[in-house]
């Protein structure tokens, strides 16, 4: 018994390492939500992360409001994410896609003023 256990909690890990690369944040960071949406909460947070470090590379008015935006946008994203948790599978997958998309255009936006580009 003790055997198969510890192959389970090694199996868990390793789906959790895999899931956690598959949405390009930390396993630490995905772990600390659940349900269909983990992985675009978490990426939520570690936009959020990456966002903070906008005003120290550029202290302006302007990067004041892109904050204030792009945090609003996160919190919108936030609440879908919530929201789609309840929804039917095909409508929450296309509710997910939507997000992802999003998120993926945000992080384009925080990187290039982060000076970083792909």
């Amino acid at each position: 018994a003790p055997l198969a256990y510890r192959g389970a909690v090694v199996a868990r890990e390793q789906l959790n390492q895999f899931k956690a690369t598959r949405a390009g944040v930390a396993p630490e960071l995905l772990a600390q939500y659940s349900g269909h949406g983990a992985p675009l909460s978490a990426r939520i947070e570690s936009a959020r992360g990456a966002l903070k470090q906008v005003p120290a590379k550029d202290p302006s008015a302007d990067t004041d409001k892109f904050v204030a935006a792009i945090g609003t946008r996160l919190d919108n994203l936030a609440i879908a994410v919530d929201a789609a948790e309840t929804m039917p599978s095909a409508q929450r997958r296309a509710a997910h896609a939507s997000i992802d998309s999003e998120l993926g255009a945000i992080d384009a936006d925080v990187l290039a003023r982060l000076g970083v580009r792909a």
